[in-house]
């Protein structure tokens, strides 16, 4: 659990208030309710669920991979 006062959740963008409704993973503040996956990635600075990562993060790979060239 995050010690967070007053944050905004990584994935809605809601404002979190309180520990007692956020959870922390790779450095970002979730809602426990947004934060559902147990296996998690980081890609370039956001965080990816498994499934996510590998369907998104092979399009965010690619994009990156295309506009570094």
């Amino acid at each position: 659990k995050s010690n967070a006062q007053s944050c905004t959740c990584a994935k809605c963008t809601g404002g979190v208030y309180g520990a007692d409704q956020a959870c922390q993973a790779m450095g970002q503040v979730y809602h426990d309710s947004c934060f559902t996956c147990c296996a998690f990635y980081d890609f370039s600075g956001r965080v990816f669920c498994e499934e996510d990562y590998l369907v998104c993060g092979l399009v965010l790979f690619v994009n990156y991979f295309l506009n570094e060239m």
